[in-house]
């Protein structure tokens, strides 16, 4: 009886695997040939239409690279390991389990069809970063992990022509697979003194980090500097967050303790932290102690922080003087219990500084923190059943004031996702290092509601869209009184072929701004206004051929205060082309024209950059701005397991202020400008 069972289970699996592999066969190649560069680019678009500045953490697409070098065993994956690629939705991850432990291993890519709610397109995205060829590496002991990993060295520096002294980053490190890290890293910010006058000890930043995942009793180790991410960011969240979708973007998903080796000099904790535990249960805590940036201000009472100052920069002599002048101390701890269906988790942190805290005395920073200490806490969790995941995160902090969010992911046809996201946060709640999905920078004084949808009504066609409606209990910077908002997006992309995407997005928000602030400068009265902003973009890609290919795209904004106006325009427009010469030399250059009657209709785009590295300028004025990026590769790749490699990056980037009118271009006027970036990275396997 069970050899017939066996029997009919085997022949079931086989014809579903001969079915998909007819129907799909004309896409093989394109899934084998999927451009990871798109990927990069894609995930950086997402990052730029939520943020206004990108930190300098780079980890996160370090760790992405280091993936597809060393993909994922999915025959032998677990829930978490899925995870951490941020690709796949709860119910996607559970059903795969289920089919695994149903048919035993998978035997084919194009089996993954099969399982029920892979999509094509997921599995495209999903597959750089897997494999059924390989087993996954067993744990060595520590000490033989310091052999036979592969080595990185990287070197890069850049600067405006205009400036004498040149931003300069160096990182050393070396990962054995996903067993052990370590590494070394020194920056110096554009402007910076090197070697000499204040930094006559070289570096303005440096760090140390040491990760080891599995050793002993031990889940992870990290000595050195390290990141920590708790539930839904409501008391703790340092990494950067990407997603490739509206629906999986709409919660926070990272492993809670991360090694950290990026130029940012804030956003990182500095000491040791564990993690232990098992199948279902996991404990971890974590110390940290190191001296940070503060603003600071004194009154009679003494010298008191207003602040941390994420920006890095020490060049001035006000920059100087404030330069690791205040000491903090972190420590911290979670546990967490979790099935295949639902998880709960518990999670705290507290500080401790030098300096105590003062709120400064405009009234919209009334309830922010005070004293020497600070602590937080918050319980989180998550279930879910069939294609519905719920999520959710309760925080409380010092003064005993709470902040809560929690959302649904539901997946109501194979074609059509939504999601929708609550959050609630006290007008006195505060918390350091958070971030949370919201329009704040970190929760406190919001409560809004978040909607985000995609539908695939056909296969060449995709929708997405979001809205959030939101309102301030309390004043906020620019915004003397309690107010509402909303903002929406729609976006449509086609693809008449594997070769060519035509992409159409609008974007509209209404929020609150004084509007005084804007053009009655005199006014005592400050009262809310609505800052309006109308963003159309059209684009187009177009692949010539497997080396080559063109981007075009334009943006349309109006901006401006409605109750007073005063709507501003803005348009850019760019074409883009990139080549591939092999394996070894890539080009890619653009030129970008943009008409922007004031910095308030600025326009955000990302622009590519050289490996790991970010660039989102914002775009106001008028102006004409070009730039070309190189890069060269060699190396000696003939061994299986071992090889070296190298390369080098190399931008150049030109402004000018357009003169149309006259038919001319100038070099002179504020927005002339020049860069010049130049690294090199060695590897060694």
């Amino acid at each position: 009886m069970m050899k017939g069972k066996i029997q009919w289970v085997q022949l079931v699996r086989t014809g579903c695997i001969i079915a998909v592999c007819l129907l799909q066969l004309h896409t093989a190649k394109a899934q084998e040939e999927e451009n990871n560069g798109n990927w990069k680019e894609q995930l950086l678009e997402q990052l730029a239409d939520r943020e206004e500045s990108i930190p300098e953490d780079d980890d996160e697409l370090m760790a992405m690279d280091q993936f597809i070098r060393h993909p994922i065993a999915l025959n032998e994956a677990t829930a978490a390991q899925l995870q951490l690629l941020q690709i796949l939705h709860p119910w996607q991850i559970n059903n795969f389990l289920l089919y695994r432990s149903a048919f035993g291993k998978l035997l084919s890519r194009y089996e993954l069809q099969a399982i029920p709610g892979w999509d094509s397109a997921t599995i495209r995205q999903l597959l750089p970063y897997v494999t059924l060829n390989e087993k996954a590496a067993s744990d060595r002991p520590l000490f033989r992990r310091f052999r036979g990993g592969e080595q990185q060295v990287l070197l890069r520096s850049g600067k405006l022509f205009k400036e004498a002294k040149p931003a300069v980053f160096v990182r050393y490190r070396y990962q054995f697979k996903q067993q052990l890290q370590w590494g070394f890293t020194g920056e110096k910010d554009a402007g910076e003194s090197f070697f000499r006058g204040a930094q006559k000890e070289g570096f303005d930043h440096t760090g140390f980090h040491l990760f080891v995942r599995r050793i002993g009793p031990l889940q992870a180790l990290a000595i050195g500097d390290f990141q920590v991410n708790l539930g839904q960011g409501l008391i703790q969240w340092q990494s950067m967050s990407f997603a490739p979708t509206p629906v999986l973007s709409i919660k926070k998903q990272s492993e809670w303790l991360k090694p950290y080796s990026a130029a940012g000099e804030l956003n990182y904790h500095r000491g040791i932290a564990v993690s232990a535990g098992n199948k279902h249960l996991k404990t971890g805590a974590f110390f940290s102690y190191r001296k940070v940036t503060g603003r600071t201000d004194t009154d009679s009472s003494g010298e008191f922080l207003t602040g941390f100052d994420a920006s890095g920069y020490h060049r001035t002599v006000l920059e100087q003087q404030r330069r690791k002048n205040t000491t903090l101390m972190v420590t911290g701890a979670m546990m967490q219990y979790k099935t295949n269906h639902w998880h709960l988790g518990f999670n705290a942190v507290g500080y401790r500084t030098s300096k105590p805290f003062r709120p400064p005395p405009a009234l919209y920073r009334k309830f922010g923190i005070e004293g020497n200490t600070w602590h937080n806490a918050s319980i989180d969790g998550s279930a879910t059943l069939q294609n519905f995941h719920l999520f959710w995160e309760w925080a409380v902090d010092k003064r005993m004031t709470t902040a809560f969010t929690a959302g649904t992911m539901i997946s109501l046809s194979r074609h059509f996702n939504m999601a929708i996201h609550y959050r609630n946060f006290s007008k006195k709640y505060q918390a350091l290092f958070s971030s949370a999905i919201a329009q704040n920078a970190s929760p406190g004084n919001e409560e809004g509601w978040l909607l985000r949808w995609e539908w695939q009504p056909a296969r060449n066609w995709k929708l997405q869209g979001s809205a959030d409606i939101f309102r301030f209990p309390w004043l906020k910077y620019r915004i003397d009184a309690p107010a509402i908002g909303h903002e929406y997006l729609f976006m449509a992309i086609y693809q008449p072929s594997r070769r060519a995407e035509l992409q159409f997005r609008y974007q509209h928000s209404l929020k609150p701004l004084n509007a005084n602030a804007e053009n009655v400068e005199n006014q005592v009265i400050k009262y809310p206004g609505s800052a309006e902003r109308r963003q159309w973009r059209w684009q187009c890609l177009w692949k010539i051929s497997e080396n080559f290919s063109l981007k075009q795209r334009v943006d349309y904004l109006l901006a401006g205060i409605r109750r007073a106006g005063n709507l501003q325009t803005g348009i850019s427009a760019f074409m883009e082309a990139t080549r591939r010469v092999g394996r070894k030399w890539m080009f890619n250059t653009r030129l970008h024209f943009f008409d922007t009657d004031t910095y308030e209709s600025r326009i955000y785009g990302m622009e590519r950059d050289l490996l790991y590295s970010y660039s989102m300028p914002a775009f106001a004025g008028k102006a004409i701005r070009t730039y070309a990026l190189a890069r060269c590769k060699w190396g000696n790749q003939k061994a299986a397991k071992r090889g070296w490699e190298v390369e080098c990056w190399l931008k150049m980037m030109k402004q000018w202020p357009a003169d149309l009118v006259n038919g001319s271009l100038t070099e002179t006027g504020f927005f002339s400008s020049a860069e010049l970036k130049i690294q090199l990275i060695g590897k060694i396997r």
